[in-house]
């Protein structure tokens, strides 16, 4: 094998091993590869970082009623289209995840807390406005990083939003 066929294989097996097929953005262990990499829960980072970061969760509404009545095929076009649409409203340096079939998870490095919450539900109203035609929409969690690194109740505070934002907006399907 020639080097080059070699390092194409291996950004391949790279690809493969950090990268949602779908959607091309960070799978779980992708994720967790760059969260290491940046080192964002360690106490080093959290002692020298003036600003903040926030984790965002994104649900996809009634992706079942799509797939159920549309097919799989408008169900993975309406995945990757939201995906697109995420990366297009947030940075590079942002880390955007596919975190389960319906669910993404970002999160917005540097940042500042004042106008954050503005900014996300204009990208809410954004993608929604998109989606309407297939009875669909995102619904969205936040929490900053605080004096707690830890993940898990970072993590537990986005979802508690989230679930709060889904209540809020139950979209009625016609049947």
């Amino acid at each position: 094998m020639k080097i080059k066929e070699i390092i194409s294989t291996i950004k391949k097996l790279i690809d493969y091993a950090f990268y949602d097929e779908l959607t091309k953005c960070l799978n779980r262990r992708g994720l967790k590869w760059k969260i290491e990499e940046f080192e964002l829960f360690s106490k080093k980072n959290k002692e020298k970082r003036k600003e903040t970061h926030a984790l965002i969760l994104v649900d996809i509404d009634n992706l079942k009623y799509v797939n159920d009545n549309f097919g799989y095929y408008k169900g993975d076009r309406l995945i990757k289209t939201i995906a697109l649409n995420l990366k297009r409203n947030f940075r590079k340096e942002d880390l955007i995840c596919r975190w389960g079939g319906d669910e993404f998870l970002i999160i917005a490095m540097h940042i500042k807390k004042k106008g954050f919450a503005k900014r996300l539900k204009e990208i809410k109203k954004d993608i929604n406005s998109n989606l309407k035609k297939l009875y669909s929409g995102i619904s969205i969690g936040f929490s900053f990083f605080g004096s707690s690194n830890d993940f898990k109740k970072i993590f537990e505070k986005a979802n508690k939003e989230l679930k709060k934002d889904k209540k809020k907006k139950i979209i009625k399907v016609k049947r």
